[in-house]
Order: C-alpha cells, then structure tokens, then sequence
C-alpha cells in the first residue's frame, strides 16, 4: 500500500492486507466485538506537504472505504510515520465518519521534504475501556528541542 513499495504499486491487494482486515471486521461485527486498526503508514494526505500521500492512490482511497465501511466495529484508529502529533478526519457525505490519531515519534526528524521542517520528539498514552475498546483518555509527552 505504501507508494515506496515499488513492487506492490500493481497489486490489487498486495500479501492480501485489505481482504484480511475486511474479514476481521466482519467476524469482530458477528461476534459483536470491537478492534482497533494499528499500522505505521496512515492513509489520507500528509497535512505538512499538500497534496502528499504516503499510499498509492488506489490503496489510499480503497484503504479510506474500509475505514468507513467498518467504522461501526473500529474503535480505535493508530498510526504514525509522519513524527508529528496530529490526527486525520474522514467524512462520510459531510458527516464524522472516524478519526485517525498518528502519534509522534520519540526520534526528532528534519525532514528532506520542503517546507515541512523539523519535529520535536513525543509519545502518547491512551487509556481506554476494556470491555468496550472506546479511547477514554489521551495522556501526551513532548520536549522542546529549540
């Protein structure tokens, strides 16, 4: 899915991923179970660089319906790789579909990508319910490297 995978960019679901995700859900949905989707990579447009996305285009957008369509079994949504703390909001038809949270990275990074510069390194907790899996409290660290 990552467009740095040169040799996945013509797979139409490279190793299976979204086929696999897809039937996790809907066993999860059977079973009346919650999960949370974890990956390194997000989908959606990199906020520091417009018009930037890590994915491929039709992974991006295959990969955002999967989010949609199951939102009602996901409680949580975890990524990372962009070393900033942010989050990404999908929308359905104008409405909240689900939120992405992408955590910071504990390694500062200056970036090569113009315009983007530097991070300060983070790390942050969640807290959430056991039985429900809804995130009930976000705990966030940082420090100031300037």
């Amino acid at each position: 899915l990552f467009r740095s995978d040169k040799l996945t960019g013509n797979i139409s679901d490279p190793g299976g991923q979204l086929e696999w995700a897809e039937s996790e859900c809907t066993s999860a949905r059977k079973n009346g179970e919650k999960v949370f989707v974890i990956g390194h990579v997000p989908p959606g447009v990199f906020e520091r660089l417009r018009n930037y996305s890590w994915f491929y285009p039709q992974f991006n957008s295959k990969f955002i319906d999967f989010l949609k369509r199951n939102a009602d079994v996901i409680s949580g949504r975890f990524f990372a790789h962009e070393h900033s703390d942010t989050f990404r909001v999908i929308q359905e038809a104008g409405d909240l579909a689900s939120v992405l949270f992408l955590a910071p990275a504990v390694t500062p990074w200056n970036t090569s990508l113009p315009g983007v510069g530097p991070n300060n390194p983070g790390i942050r907790l969640y807290d959430y319910d056991t039985e429900t899996g809804e995130v009930i409290d976000i705990r966030q660290y940082w420090l100031n490297l300037t």
